[in-house]
């Protein structure tokens, strides 16, 4: 058999070694295992530990909430470049009725209308009486 089972002297030290490191029902520090996280794996330490189900979860999860935000954050992009080409079209818009609705302003004044009939050569005069109400 093994000296050191049979010493008297090492009785302490095999039933240390026998019940698994445990002296009066403490784990030691060193073989209690680090809490897992991202910042310990972000430091460098833990990587031949990344096979945990758990931790890679969580990081396919991060994964995906990321892509999530990039893909939601380039389609309100798009978004508000075709707000913005549709504003400034309904500008344009806005300004050309603007100009047509001083023409037509312009063009329905008295004397401007004088002056095309004149120009288009209408045998038609002003009154030189007004206008009055017939009544019943």
């Amino acid at each position: 058999m093994n000296d050191d089972l049979t010493n008297k002297d090492n009785a302490p030290a095999d039933e240390e070694q026998l019940s698994g490191g445990l002296k009066n029902g403490v784990v030691p520090e060193a073989t209690s295992k680090p809490k897992r996280r991202l910042s310990t794996l972000l430091k460098g330490y833990g990587w031949e530990e990344v096979a945990d189900a758990r931790l890679v979860k969580r990081v396919l999860g991060v994964v995906v909430l990321l892509l999530i935000i990039i893909s939601h954050q380039y389609a309100c992009h798009g978004k508000l470049r075709e707000i913005d080409r549709l504003q400034g079209k309904l500008r344009e818009i806005r300004y050309e009725a603007l100009s047509i609705s001083s023409e037509l302003t312009s063009h329905s004044r008295q004397s401007q209308i004088e002056q095309l009939i004149e120009e288009m050569g209408i045998d038609l005069e002003v009154p030189a009486t007004p206008p009055y109400a017939l009544e019943r």
